[in-house]
């Protein structure tokens, strides 16, 4: 899968936050726009900026927070940056390496 990190920060936040899309995340993506995995892979690649938005936008969302539906939520981005060595972070508290 995708392992990646996304920072992301809207007008209204004071501080830039970062989500790491799941497998959900993921599934989400693919029902949303018809389309494999592989192509949030590609648009990584070459910068299609729609594709990782919606990866922040729902795993921000799946996590509880509250977002404006996604339409708005574009038009409110300030930076995004996104970090394909997300795989080096971590472990969260009580997961042990597989």
């Amino acid at each position: 899968m995708l392992d990646i990190a996304i920072t992301i920060k809207l007008e209204s936040d004071s501080e830039p936050w970062t989500v790491y899309p799941t497998t959900g995340t993921l599934l989400a993506f693919e029902r949303h726009y018809g389309s494999a995995v592989t192509s949030a892979g590609e648009a990584l690649a070459t910068g299609r900026l729609e594709y990782v938005a919606f990866l922040a936008w729902e795993s921000r969302r799946k996590a509880g927070h509250t977002v404006p539906p996604f339409d708005k939520f574009q038009l409110q981005i300030e930076d995004l940056d996104i970090d394909t060595s997300a795989g080096d972070r971590p472990l969260a508290e009580g997961q042990s390496p597989t």
